[in-house]
């Protein structure tokens, strides 16, 4: 399937930007939002060269789409409680920035999803997304996170925290095996290291 038609002003595109990606959302930020649907659809691979076919996920309130990776998809399918994509139309999600991989080659971001509290599921808002030739505030922006209870707090807590302070996935998962799965103690392990650097450089 094609990628759908933009809709036009003065001849150019009201939305250039074809999809959206984690640098529209802010640092530390979660937008609750409602899928649309999800479509597959044709696009050039710039590192191949190729035309290649990819999943796109759709949400109410907005035009542009974002394009779904494995891990995003299956990040989704437990944000909705369903496996099955024909049936998330409808369904509330969180969805968040945050750091997905971080070696010598550099840092990448990508787009994760949790769980709705019942009263963020009834609280939805567009993303600002921003124009290909733009610089977007959102993305440079750091929007402090909600307090956390660490002592009752999940895996995903400890991820999106863990996010906000540049540490990544990998990472986390070596502190939580390092404190035999104990999210306050892995928590604390990070918050002792960050420290110890502050204090370095300090």
């Amino acid at each position: 399937m094609q990628a759908k038609k933009r809709v036009t002003l003065g001849g150019k595109p009201l939305h250039p930007k074809t999809y959206f990606t984690a640098q529209d959302l802010a640092v530390g930020k979660f937008y609750t939002v409602i899928i649309d649907h999800v479509e597959r659809e044709e696009m050039h691979n710039p590192l191949t060269n190729q035309k290649e076919t990819k999943p796109v996920l759709y949400l109410q309130k907005h035009e542009i789409g974002t394009v779904m990776g494995i891990e995003l998809e299956e990040s989704i399918a437990e944000a909705a409680g369903d496996w099955v994509a024909d049936n998330w139309p409808g369904k509330a999600v969180v969805i968040f920035r945050t750091v997905v991989r971080k070696d010598k080659s550099g840092t990448k971001e990508g787009i994760r999803a949790k769980k709705p509290t019942p009263k963020a599921a009834a609280d939805t808002a567009p993303i600002p997304v921003a124009h290909e030739d733009e610089t977007t505030e959102y993305a440079k922006s750091a929007t402090a996170i909600a307090p956390i209870d660490w002592g009752t707090a999940t895996v995903d807590d400890l991820r999106i925290w863990a996010a906000t302070q540049g540490i990544d996935t990998p990472s986390v998962n070596s502190f939580l095996e390092n404190a035999g799965g104990s999210v306050p103690d892995a928590r604390a392990k990070m918050q002792a290291g960050i420290d110890v650097l502050a204090s370095r450089k300090g």
